[in-house]
């Protein structure tokens, strides 16, 4: 029975019940991320949306670990909290970004993706945060960092934990406060952006061993 956002289901007299969330009931309600048993067969609820369906970013899910995942797609596409999402390459982590962003309140501003691992060491800090002209040499227009260019949207960081201890207590500021400061620049801008991370390495080794900040990461997985 259809309910805003959501639904009861009820029992007609199934000999091996009907089970919400593990629970046996007559009569339950069910919303998206719910599992719904009944006898053998086990049913994951998922939200339907216009954008952020499977046919809206190309993520279709068929295992059971997926489907739950997709279930915290969904919760989580609503919250403003930074996301970190692990697993290795070709995993499909920016295709969890985007169905992060598309599914949520900022879908129609931009998503801008960056692989902290594709990027040349002495252009980390110029790529994140932009530069003024005349920064350094070779800087000879303004450029806007990424995020700057992600303002009111997304931020997809690819593989952050090959950031330097140095960029990463800059990252750890702009998390505080919401603005950045390009190199050269002399003022800082605020901006409003959704940060989502990924990585294939262990972060929480690489805090115990000193290579990964241990404030930015309970940041990251708040």
């Amino acid at each position: 029975e259809p309910a805003h956002h959501a639904a009861w289901v009820r029992d007609l007299g199934n000999r091996n019940g009907t089970w919400v969330d593990n629970v046996r009931t007559e009569r339950g309600r069910i919303s998206a991320g719910s599992r719904l048993r009944l006898g053998r067969t086990e049913i994951f609820v998922v939200e339907q949306g216009q954008r952020g369906d499977a046919r809206g970013d190309g993520l279709v899910a068929a295992s059971w670990q997926m489907i739950e995942i997709l279930g915290k797609v969904e919760r989580l596409a609503k919250s403003v909290s930074p996301v970190l999402v692990w697993g290795p390459s070709g995993a499909g982590k920016e295709g969890l970004a985007r169905a992060l962003h598309t599914r949520g309140p900022r879908a129609s501003h931009p998503f801008v993706a960056v692989n902290a691992a594709a990027i040349p060491r002495d252009l980390v800090e110029s790529e994140l945060f932009g530069h003024e002209r005349g920064a350094f040499t070779g800087a000879d227009a303004m450029r806007r960092g990424v995020f700057e260019q992600a303002d009111r949207g997304t931020l997809f960081l690819d593989e952050i934990g090959e950031l330097s201890l140095s960029i990463q207590a800059r990252l750890l500021r702009v998390l505080d406060n919401w603005s950045v400061r390009r190199v050269g620049g002399e003022s800082e801008r605020q901006v409003d952006v959704r940060l989502v991370c990924a990585t294939h390495r262990d972060l929480r080794l690489l805090v115990t061993r000193g290579a990964f900040r241990a404030a930015l990461y309970y940041r990251l997985v708040q």
